[in-house]
């Protein structure tokens, strides 16, 4: 081999020695504490307050896929050389990492209020339709809002008994909203439906409450819920509502 060769060789050692190998620990620190957050979220059925529960399978298969990936770095400690010491940079990136994981444990997320119904955008109502015989549901109720087909059927119900639980918004004098989160996949997604409610009853913003009333319609044509009877209730759980329901 010529002493060129040997250069080249050499200057590539050299170049690949300089290059801070990761530390399998660090890594297994990371990818476990996010698995730990999955796992938590899963157990506690917290995980219903981000997501809905069509796509509910996703949190126990991040998990396992967390662990899993968290344990192989460990199990491979030794099999080719011993594990890298951390360098600095190396432990604020992997701080930053875990640092969201943390705050989704310690942080009480509130994905479910008024403040966050204000910011989201209404319901998109064109595919509800009401079937003779069906209890009338949020979403019927909501598109009912608008001039058209769901508003001609639900004249024809004027009168019947509703029952609805949903989340107290704007309450005022003789009347507040009754308030819902849709969602197709998770609360990224989300959007509101909402129903005036007729109650001479104070109510408090942000409470849960079961309406039971009948249907009636404001001088605009809206549907809205009279005669109320109002109840404090615990938060469904899953607390969304789906498209098609």
């Amino acid at each position: 081999m010529s002493r060129e060769a040997n250069n080249v060789t050499h200057g590539d050692s050299d170049a690949h020695a300089h290059v801070a190998p990761v530390s399998r620990s660090l890594v297994a620190t990371v990818l476990l504490a996010w698995a730990a957050v999955f796992w938590i979220l899963w157990i506690t059925g917290e995980w219903s307050r981000f997501i809905g529960a069509r796509v509910a399978w996703i949190v126990p298969v991040a998990a396992l896929l967390l662990t899993l990936a968290g344990l192989a770095p460990l199990m491979l400690r030794g099999s080719d050389r011993p594990d890298a010491r951390p360098t600095r940079s190396a432990l604020i990136q992997a701080a930053c990492m875990i640092l969201p994981a943390l705050l989704v444990l310690a942080v009480p997320m509130n994905t479910l209020s008024t403040y966050a119904a204000e910011r989201r955008n209404a319901f998109g109502a064109n595919s509800v339709e009401v079937q003779e015989g069906q209890a009338l549901s949020f979403q019927q109720l909501f598109a009912g809002q608008e001039p058209g087909t769901v508003r001609d059927a639900l004249k024809a119900r004027e009168g019947e008994r509703i029952e609805l639980v949903g989340m107290v918004s704007a309450p005022a004098d003789g009347s507040f909203s009754l308030i819902r989160f849709v969602v197709a996949c998770c609360v990224v997604d989300a959007s509101v439906v909402k129903v005036p409610v007729l109650s001479t009853a104070p109510q408090a913003s942000d409470t849960w409450v079961r309406v039971t009333g009948e249907l009636g319609f404001d001088d605009s044509g809206s549907p809205q819920v009279v005669n109320a009877e109002i109840r404090p209730t615990e938060e469904p759980d899953p607390p969304f509502l789906y498209p098609g329901g």
